[in-house]
């Protein structure tokens, strides 16, 4: 047999055991990289009911039931003294092993037609007459927590006066009076693991940094660090009114050293700016309205602000809320609006912490 012939065999025999090799790896790499499956979500037939509710002196108890079709891991549960407002106070558990970050974690996942009786302290309070409670599940295989959008119940409590006594942090001044409702906002970020608005129209995209997220005032917030930036093409934001605005969020600042809130160029549009003793918002016009916030770095803070723009026969008005308090107006006298072709920006490397619920109204909401 030609000697030459064998060797040229070999050759081949060679380079297609080579190639098939390679391919082996390359695939097995391949499978590797591409094993990116989206989290879980919750089924349509999530659903947690509250059957019963007791108060006592220092405790409300709540006796729950999986009414749906799926397994529930969890909740989250806030309460509100004022049948106006969104409830915002954070109940711990009597039972600290029922705590978790985010939430209140069952001891083994709550099954369809399953009870579940959960008792929280409330010394810090003088009376429920609102909560807000929102069903959770977890991915099987990350464990990470995915909260049920479409499964949240807002209910009327009656009847629930406690002994403790109720206070705010922040700024002093007259009350807001039941400014926010939970109702016919045009936006609404809860940053539940993702960046999209509650009505999945629009979706901060990340202009510089990573977002992450981290226990929020409620449920999960966006964690910004120094250097991180958010933005919304301003063609996106079409259902802004030029003439009024409220914004309602949760902050809880590590550093704040300027404008972290902005849609705006020149004297049009909105901005809010932040140092370490408090912040100033600016609308439709060059003025800013100044606040301090006491113990503001490293807490948790609600900033409401609102505007209605001056006009030919009127003068417009600014104000500042924080933490239930009017804290600052400011009359507006420049004729310009509140809308503009601006890009909608957050973060922008002035803001290092959490935000939580950001929401926008198309109206003035200030009392």
């Amino acid at each position: 047999m030609n000697k030459k012939a064998v060797s040229l065999m070999l050759s081949y025999v060679i380079l297609v055991s080579l190639v098939i090799t390679m391919s082996i790896a390359v695939y097995g790499w391949l499978k590797i990289i591409a094993d990116v499956e989206p989290l879980e979500t919750c089924g349509d037939g999530t659903s947690l009911i509250i059957q019963d509710y007791q108060c006592d002196q220092n405790s409300f108890t709540l006796n729950l039931k999986n009414n749906g079709r799926f397994n529930i891991n969890g909740f989250v549960l806030t309460v509100g003294d004022d049948p106006g407002k969104v409830p915002y106070k954070i109940l711990s558990p009597s039972e600290i092993s029922l705590k978790s970050s985010g939430g209140i974690k069952f001891e083994n996942p709550l099954g369809p037609n399953e009870e579940a009786i959960t008792s929280f302290n409330t010394e810090a309070l003088n009376s429920i007459v609102k909560l807000r409670l929102q069903p959770f599940i977890t991915d099987s295989k990350t464990e990470e927590k995915i909260y049920c959008d479409t499964s949240i119940i807002t209910q009327a409590i009656e009847d629930c006066n406690l002994g403790g006594s109720s206070g705010s942090s922040g700024s002093s001044g007259s009350s807001v009076g039941g400014i926010i409702d939970d109702s016919d906002y045009i936006y609404k970020w809860s940053f539940e693991n993702n960046l999209e608005d509650s009505k999945k129209s629009i979706t901060f995209s990340e202009l510089k940094g990573e977002a992450e997220y981290d226990t929020g005032r409620i449920g999960q917030g966006v964690k910004l660090d120094n250097g991180d930036s958010l933005r919304i093409l301003s063609n996106d934001l079409g259902a802004l009114n030029k003439d009024q605005i409220t914004i309602n969020f949760w902050m809880k600042p590590d550093k704040i050293n300027n404008v972290f809130l902005i849609k705006g160029t020149g004297a049009k549009g909105f901005r809010i700016m932040g140092g370490p003793n408090g912040i100033k918002f600016r609308a439709a016009g060059f003025k800013y309205s100044d606040c301090d916030i006491d113990n503001l770095i490293g807490n948790w803070h609600e900033v409401i602000v609102t505007a209605t723009r001056a006009t030919a026969s009127s003068r417009g008005k600014q104000k500042i809320f924080v933490d239930n308090k009017l804290c600052s107006t400011l009359e507006l006298e420049i004729e310009k609006d509140l809308k503009n072709q601006a890009n909608f920006f957050l973060g922008r490397s002035a803001y290092s912490g959490i935000i939580d619920e950001l929401t926008i109204w198309d109206r003035d909401l200030s009392p």
